[in-house]
């Protein structure tokens, strides 16, 4: 029988990171100010379901080096996607256009965002392997320090179960659109459900645990 991490890495899903880009390419254009502007934060719910996309933003770029209007030119196909970019090239400072007179002038970027999935881990990830085999009295204890610390947050912010919603996203790719749908919409569920059955058995193995209750999930 499969593992839940074999399924995943047949399935080839891969964590999520959004890239900082670089602008289209000008003559004495602004440009952003790394490393001080931060990437967009990737949706959750896209990065799960696998999406990707390049948003392209028109920049107004005002002569202290804050942006002044930012606006969609070209968007990624997922409103998600597009806000995320918007949302953070607002923050951002870049480095002025010089006017004829060396003094910083008003100008305007346009510059791409793109957000991409990472490679998936492969068979020989050492990590995620120990991961999912550790049992389950580890996980009771970082769920119980996660919950005394932020009790208002939500577990699935706990990293052991980051990536457990990329391996249960992943086996349900396998899995009609019903049920991708189904697991999308319910893996918070799905995190208090393997934190409840491990609190209830913690000699098991996680990743039997996991396993387990992922395949309720995908009936």
């Amino acid at each position: 029988m499969r593992t839940l991490l074999s399924l995943m890495l047949i399935a080839g899903a891969a964590a999520a990171q959004p890239l900082v880009p670089a602008p289209v390419p000008a003559a004495a254009a602004a440009v952003p100010a790394a490393p001080v502007n931060v990437a967009p934060v990737y949706p959750e719910a896209e990065r799960l379901a696998g999406h990707e996309g390049r948003v392209i933003l028109d920049v107004q770029v005002l002569v202290d080096g804050s942006a002044g209007s930012v606006t969609v030119f070209q968007g990624s196909g997922y409103p998600a996607l597009d806000q995320s970019a918007l949302e953070a090239v607002r923050q951002w400072q870049f480095k002025p256009k010089p006017g004829p007179d060396g003094r910083p002038v008003t100008s305007l970027l346009r510059l791409p965002v793109d957000f991409r999935l990472a490679q998936p881990p492969t068979a020989s990830s050492t990590a995620l392997q120990s991961l999912m085999q550790q049992p389950c009295s580890a996980l009771n204890a970082e769920v119980a320090a996660f919950r005394a610390a932020t009790p208002e947050r939500s577990l699935g912010e706990l990293p052991v179960f980051r990536t457990s919603g990329d391996l249960v996203f992943a086996a349900a790719s396998r899995k009609s659109a019903e049920v991708k749908a189904r697991v999308l919409r319910t893996l918070p569920q799905l995190y208090e459900q393997v934190a409840l059955d491990c609190a209830t058995t913690p000699d098991a193995i996680y990743e039997n645990v996991l396993a387990d209750a992922a395949r309720r999930l995908m009936r």
